[in-house]
């Protein structure tokens, strides 16, 4: 489990917390991570299984901005 505010303090990138949650909800979208509470997340077995190669992204709903903030 975590957070977009623990990534971006454990992250050695320099990205804002506002960013990681944008790219979460993307995932979240796609079925590779499960929002557990407002702001925490979980991979998925889907998200591992595409981690490993055995999942085809192509076959995962496809997130657009438009489509994550409405909710469809």
């Amino acid at each position: 489990m975590s957070s977009p505010e623990l990534i971006e303090r454990e992250a050695s990138i320099d990205i804002s917390a506002g960013h990681i949650e944008e790219r979460l909800l993307m995932l979240w979208y796609a079925g590779f991570v499960a929002q557990l509470w407002s702001d925490t997340y979980e991979i998925t077995s889907e998200g591992r299984r595409y981690l490993r190669g055995e999942l085809d992204a192509e076959h995962q709903p496809t997130p657009t901005v438009d489509r994550v903030l409405r909710g469809y």
